[in-house]
């Protein structure tokens, strides 16, 4: 039988709780906006554990994941925020089929609950708030994602090392560099229903163009996962693109007819790991990059929540959902 979750009275009083929620219900925003501000209230007791005698293990979402995406980043980040707001510490301890912690391949535990706290598997509804695809463009907006992501998604100690090494390499600190994101593959072959439309190659390639000049970088740093997206701008900027090692999808996408790059494979040990690992690296190194043009999709969701509006300059494509 699952216990209930028992409420830390000492975190935040009743009344300011229902007080923060009627507020941000009636303005339109979520629990995750309300967080923020109750971090602001009441920080102190979220950073030292002392008050805390439990913590709410959260071992299921809306899917079943089976790999890291940012679905699942976002799902286990709403879930994490939802135990704060019924004033008990959160652990990720979801596992997918083969009994493997997608969180902590690549993150910390959130608050990093010690063995000594017993531990309650999570008894609430999972949480069903994600980033809506328009609040990339809203400065604000921005700026609280960018609090939950930098207080909740934390690299584990592999994870830093391996992105320390990328921005090592490719030197993006000492360079005037334009991130650009172009998603291919399946984003363009099914244009989802309800998702951003993705701009075409050839205005990300003159936009870049443009930009570098009116921007003043140097470089370009490109995440993508179409090798012909690769190539077009390789061939048309050179050795001003910056890459990084990556394996693309395309290839294998295209070859075996596919709808989905989750659905490809490439013969590796570890493979699904090692695909995680190196589009997590992108999206970081895409949000140390001093500008940025990119389509609005999952993954620039992340890069920019990561910067949190610093920036120099931004061209997020707005051309609507697709129908």
């Amino acid at each position: 039988m699952v216990n209930k979750i028992i409420k830390v009275v000492a975190v935040l009083p009743d009344k300011l709780y229902s007080k923060l929620r009627v507020k941000f219900n009636n303005t339109g925003h979520n629990w995750l906006a309300a967080q923020c501000d109750m971090e602001r209230i009441y920080t102190k007791r979220f950073k030292e554990k002392t008050d805390f005698k439990e913590c709410c293990v959260i071992n299921r979402g809306l899917y079943d994941y089976q790999y890291f995406n940012i679905c699942f980043m976002n799902n286990m980040l709403a879930s994490i925020v939802k135990c704060h707001m019924n004033g008990v510490l959160p652990e990720v301890g979801f596992k997918n089929d083969a009994g493997i912690n997608i969180w902590e391949q690549f993150f910390e535990q959130p608050c990093g609950v010690g063995e000594n706290l017993r531990k309650t598997p999570v008894d609430f509804e999972c949480g069903e708030l994600f980033p809506k695809f328009d609040e990339i463009y809203d400065k604000q907006r921005v700026k609280r994602w960018h609090r939950l992501y930098s207080r909740y998604i934390k690299l584990n100690k592999t994870s830093r090392k391996y992105i320390g090494n990328e921005l090592k390499e490719l030197d993006i600190k000492n360079r005037r560099v334009l991130g650009v994101l172009c998603r291919g593959t399946d984003y363009l072959k099914l244009r989802p229903k309800g998702h951003p439309v993705q701009p075409e190659i050839s205005t990300v390639l003159k936009d870049t163009e443009e930009k570098l000049k009116e921007w003043g970088c140097d470089y370009i740093y490109l995440a993508t996962e179409d090798s012909k997206i690769q190539k077009q701008f390789k061939d048309k900027f050179g050795d001003r693109v910056l890459e990084n090692k990556r394996v693309y999808y395309d290839k294998v996408f295209d070859k075996d007819g596919l709808d989905f790059i989750k659905d490809v494979h490439f013969e590796r040990e570890n493979d699904d790991y090692l695909k995680g690992l190196e589009y997590i690296s992108s999206m970081y190194i895409l949000s140390r990059c001093d500008n940025i043009i990119a389509g609005n999709c999952g993954g620039s969701q992340f890069a920019v929540f990561m910067n949190g509006g610093r920036y120099n300059n931004s061209l997020i494509y707005n051309y609507g959902l697709y129908e």
